[in-house]
């Protein structure tokens, strides 16, 4: 069993937030960022799946250089691969993107 999971990081819920001089945004170059929640979920359910059928667990996120530490902590809790789709592409892109890798690596 193939299994995919998308997911995204979230800003750390304890880090601390400031704003910006200007006022009008929040500092968010400073946020530590982690796997979101839900999404920590739903890789700890793959990985179950992964145990109980066989198969791999492939990460799909979104996003730049950030993204990089999430995908190590989803990987370490247990994930075979990750794929990173860089932000700067545009959301028809995406779309597109998933659809041939379901496609080819999964045969949907």
């Amino acid at each position: 069993m193939n299994i995919v999971v998308c997911m995204k990081q979230t800003p750390d819920t304890e880090a601390k937030i400031s704003v910006q001089a200007d006022g009008k945004d929040v500092e968010k170059d400073k946020f530590k960022y982690v796997i979101s929640t839900y999404d920590e979920l739903a890789v700890e359910e793959g990985i179950k799946l992964k145990e109980k059928f066989g198969g791999t667990v492939v990460l799909v996120t979104v996003g730049s250089d950030k993204t990089h530490e999430s995908l190590r902590s989803a990987l370490a809790m247990g994930a075979d691969s990750a794929i990173q789709v860089w932000i700067h592409v545009l959301k028809i892109q995406i779309v597109l993107l998933l659809q041939k890798f379901y496609q080819t690596e999964l045969k949907l």
